[in-house]
């Protein structure tokens, strides 16, 4: 029955017939999507903050809008607020070797780490922007989410879509792009690694940073919190299908993304030979990590944590609701206009 109504509004359409009776508001309730791309590790081994070193990154996400259906305007009820909701997957890494020449220190170091890290989360995010798509197409189009802004911009000459007459004042409507903003705070699962030719060793077990032989501490955390800052801008392909691109900055509130911290404990803190051992300093005959020398960025500085960013496109998919209709006195004419 539902799909009989729709054909039925749809053919009336066709044949440009007026009515003055109210035409329901449609907006983008939520939206869900994927995207792909690159990050770039910032830390204890990257000292200047270099993008020399990118590796993958994918995100899948869901997002809720704030829908005022209560509105007596369409503006009314086009969301700006959303709740986010993300998977992330990153693989991280970066060598000394990658460090400018002009660091011979850090080279001559010679660290290194790979770090496989997921992550899940929530946040919010802020279209600067009105921006629902399902706004920017007649009724008509709803039952074609497949169409084209162009394709339905043309369908739209038939009547005036985009500006309403309230009240003697004109209000534009929804947008066909907008930036973004968003923050949140995510649990990162991270592991550190690097290789032996090529065995993968994990270095998180081997506590490469302990006090002294028999030094039992505890090893640092698996999960790590990341408050995740973005910013993005979107645009709307059609009234279901969104194009994007954004940029993350994740702030973890961890040392240990690369496994290095703090000082040196000397080759005696470790049994000859072992992995431990051998990690620890993989510098040229193991020279330069010397007991109680600094490991990771000198102690006097501020910077306490590791950090990434990320660089992602990505495709997003809108889920339409009807939200309340257009007022009584708005008229809509659907003779064709010569232009």
């Amino acid at each position: 029955m539902y799909k009989v109504f729709l054909i039925l509004v749809f053919l009336n359409l066709l044949n440009n017939i007026s009515y003055s009776q109210p035409v329901e508001s449609y907006v983008t309730s939520s939206e869900f999507g994927f995207s792909t791309g690159i990050n770039q590790y910032f830390g204890d081994l990257n000292p200047q903050n270099n993008i020399n070193y990118p590796q993958t990154s994918f995100n899948l996400f869901y997002k809720l809008f704030f829908v005022n259906g209560k509105g007596n305007h369409p503006n009314l009820n086009i969301p700006k607020l959303s709740v986010r909701f993300d998977l992330d997957y990153n693989r991280l890494s970066y060598y000394d070797a990658k460090n400018s020449p002009n660091l011979i220190d850090y080279r001559a170091r010679n660290l290194g780490f790979d770090n496989t890290t997921f992550g899940i989360g929530a946040g919010i995010e802020y279209n600067f922007l009105r921006f629902s798509p399902a706004e920017l197409y007649t009724p008509h189009d709803i039952g074609e989410p497949h169409l084209t802004y162009k394709q339905s911009r043309k369908n739209k000459q038939k009547q005036e879509h985009f500006d309403h007459v309230v009240n003697g004042t004109q209000h534009h409507r929804s947008n066909i792009f907008t930036p973004y903003i968003g923050i949140g705070i995510s649990f990162l699962y991270t592991d550190p690694y690097n290789f032996d030719q090529n065995r993968k060793v994990y270095l998180r077990p081997l506590i490469t940073e302990r006090l002294s032989l028999n030094d039992d501490q505890e090893k640092y955390s698996q999960i790590a919190i990341n408050i995740p800052m973005k910013l993005g801008f979107k645009f709307a392909a059609s009234a279901s299908t969104n194009i994007f691109a954004e940029m993350t900055y994740n702030f973890v509130l961890s040392d240990y993304l690369d496994d290095v911290s703090k000082k040196y404990a000397g080759i005696d803190a470790f049994v000859s030979n072992s992995d431990a051992a051998k990690f620890q300093d993989t510098s040229p005959n193991q020279i330069y990590g010397v007991k109680g020398k600094d490991r990771g960025i000198p102690s006097t500085s501020s910077i306490n944590f590791d950090s990434f960013i990320t660089f992602r496109v990505g495709l997003s998919f809108n889920i339409i609701k009807s939200c309340c209709p257009y007022p009584q006195y708005i008229k809509y004419d659907y003779t064709p206009i010569n232009r």
